[in-house]
């Protein structure tokens, strides 16, 4: 059942705020929708922007910031919904007041960056962008030409990921990307158009260079995996000195995209017992240490697969999902426990346990659990959901007893609720008081001198008592393997079988160049260079194959024929690594290439120098000639003038 304002003229690309007040009694599932509509008042879209609530509940003030989301959208309509197949008493009541609508585009006008570009070749290009995915996120919205996407950026990891948005068909000349940030904290720092039918060829290719190579996926505890009621601890043991830890009622999970189908092992540094669940497959392991623990290997398909884990500490459970399983509750709750009309049988369209209550009589009435079995000195955590029509005082206890089941102390644990409320989900951690516990009992307690009008009715399902013993996991492998009966683990991953190439020397000549003589390399090899990464570090390589070489590992005449400059990559995320495709024997310079220009400065500079000297020399030079010549005009001049007159 919907409640609709009339419709509000907007604008698209305007925000607008709505404000109002809401107070609901018996109310059911009461939630909020926005409507957008065309020039002509017809349904363009709706779309969920916020839940309420159900039960009762007093005045709520709602605010909800709106974009509208498609450029025809002429008028929107706030639309609150509830009450489908209610389950509360009847009347539903809900009561609505004070409402406003603001424009904010004055306020909280979107940052947008417009960015062109042209296409050189009208083609079927696959639309792809890389962005910061993280908790603080929120919404960025991507127009290309005529076309918009919107894409939603919170989440719990923070990470830049790949999304491809579209394929799309582009015609030679300019374009246009714009770029908006909606809400949230948001990054984007990549926007890549390919065609299509290159990056399939790509596809394919880098399939051909799987072929018999082995392929890891690594997911970090806190970085790369989901999870939920789980916390973080600090280790130095661990891969990246934190791990997860799973509380009684936690999990993780993650989606894994396979690239090359095949057999691939499981490798989990975790500590605890754990239900590990890939796909449709279940396994059960356990470690005492944070160490490898291994799963045999699972043959993967292409494609997206799921990784779920859940700790196994559970000591009882019951989820009444079938007749049979009240059985047991009904050996430990008779149903005329005093003089008063008890029943209890299974509900089946809630799945449940039910009871029922006709009397009003004085004394508590308690539903029972079996006696589950504990220890002294662990901690166990009961989880389990109730709810209830004419509910009296409802509350819940735990009871001890010894080896021989018999009472020793009961514990109030808390308080559920009285009348008629929807299922509550009850958590609680419990620690026997006693040494002599050997069993718990879960109770139930209600209807001492019910005020409620009868029957009052109690349903329970989903009962769980766990251990609650800490469950850690720090860090997942998952890497291809030969065959089914394979046992390689993570270690000898790294190990070397044989050397692709031989170092017969290295030599440092000064703090900017290293020479390394490899000698007979028979296949590409990473050579590693353990100074820390930096990008200008290049390896010049060298063919050496027609040089006689004495045994000490130097050449005995030039370096070779210059056939390839590799750039370095970082390798170990710390040092320089040099992918070298050349074999045979080789001379490698590494050289720190800032220095060449360095050293082409200084040339430059000294020819410059030597020049500017030469041309003082001979301006200098130049200067005394003249003067000389200048000075002996003078002298020649100066004995014409004074010449003296001949003698007689």
């Amino acid at each position: 059942k919907t409640i609709g304002s009339p419709l509000i003229p907007v604008e698209y690309g305007n925000w607008y705020r709505w404000g109002f007040k809401i107070k609901g009694e018996n109310t059911y599932e009461a939630h909020v929708k926005i409507v957008e509509y065309n020039e002509s008042r017809n349904i363009i879209t709706a779309k969920q922007v916020k839940s309420i609530g159900s039960g009762n509940f007093n005045w709520k003030t709602i605010t909800i910031d709106y974009t509208p989301e498609s450029p025809g959208t002429k008028y929107i309509q706030l639309q609150i919904w509830h009450g489908h197949e209610t389950t509360q008493p009847l009347p539903n009541k809900i009561w609505i007041d004070d409402i406003k609508v603001y424009n904010m585009k004055r306020f909280i006008e979107p940052v947008s960056l417009e960015i062109p570009f042209k296409i050189d070749k009208t083609n079927e290009y696959t639309f792809f962008t890389r962005y910061f995915q993280n908790q603080k996120g929120g919404e960025i919205k991507i127009q290309l030409d005529d076309k918009f996407y919107e894409i939603n950026t919170e989440n719990q990891l923070n990470k830049f990921v790949w999304k491809e948005i579209d394929k799309i068909h582009l015609r030679e000349g300019e374009h246009r990307i714009i770029l908006t940030n909606v809400k949230g904290f948001n990054a984007v720092n990549l926007f890549t158009l390919i065609p299509t039918q290159e990056l399939l060829e790509t596809q394919n290719k880098v399939e051909q260079l799987l072929v018999n190579k082995a392929i890891i996926y690594i997911l970090e505890g806190k970085s790369n995996i989901y999870r939920e009621n789980v916390g973080i601890d600090k280790d130095i043991n661990a891969s990246n000195g934190e791990k997860l830890v799973f509380l009684p009622s936690g999990k993780a999970w993650q989606t894994l995209k396979v690239i090359k189908e095949g057999f691939y092992r499981f490798a989990l540094k975790l500590e605890g017992d754990f239900d590990i669940k890939i796909d449709n497959q279940t396994f059960h392991i356990s470690s005492n240490n944070l160490n490898f623990t291994y799963l045999p290997p699972i043959y993967l398909k292409k494609g997206i697969h799921r990784i779920e884990l859940e700790p196994k500490s559970i000591v009882q459970s019951w989820n009444f999902n079938r007749e049979d399983d009240i059985s047991e509750w009904r050996e430990y709750t008779p149903e005329r426990q005093k003089p008063y009309l008890y029943k209890i049988f299974y509900d089946k369209g809630e799945k449940a346990l039910r009871v029922e209550l006709y009397n009003s009589t004085r004394g508590w009435k308690t539903i029972n659990s079996p006696f589950i079995p504990v220890k002294y000195g662990d901690k166990y955590n009961f989880n389990f959901s109730v709810k209830a029509v004419n509910g009296q005082s409802v509350h819940f206890k735990i009871m001890e007893y010894t080896s021989s089941k018999q009472y020793i102390t009961g514990t109030y644990a808390g308080g559920i609720g009285s009348g008629t409320f929807d299922w509550k989900t009850i958590n609680y951690e419990y620690e026997p008081k006693n040494t002599s516990t050997a069993y718990l009992q879960l109770q139930i307690w209600h209807g001492h001198e019910t005020k409620q009008p009868l029957p009052n009715i109690i349903w329970i399902k989903n009962v769980t008592i766990k251990e609650s013993k800490p469950s850690y996991l720090d860090v997942i492998w998952i890497y291809s393997v030969n065959s089914s009966k394979s046992n390689y683990t993570v270690e000898d991953l790294f190990k070397v079988n044989e050397s692709p190439a031989n170092i017969t020397s290295y030599e440092k000549i000064n703090p900017t160049l290293w020479k390394v003589e490899i000698n007979n390399a028979t296949k590409p090899f990473m050579l590693s260079f353990a100074e820390s990464y930096d990008p200008l570090w290049e390896a010049r390589v060298y063919r050496n194959d027609n040089n006689n070489n004495d045994g000490s590992g130097i050449s005995s005449n030039s370096k070779g024929k210059l056939v390839e400059k590799v750039k370095s990559i970082p390798l170990y995320g710390v040092i320089n690594g040099f992918w070298i495709n050349e074999t045979g024997n080789l001379s490698i310079e590494i050289r720190y290439t800032p220095q060449d220009w360095f050293e082409i400065g200084l040339v430059i500079s000294g020819l410059t120098f030597i020049g500017c000297i030469g041309y003082l020399v001979y301006d200098w030079k130049g200067k005394k000639i003249k003067w000389f010549f200048r000075k002996q005009w003078v002298k020649i001049k100066y004995r014409e003038y004074y010449k003296p007159p001949p003698k007689r």
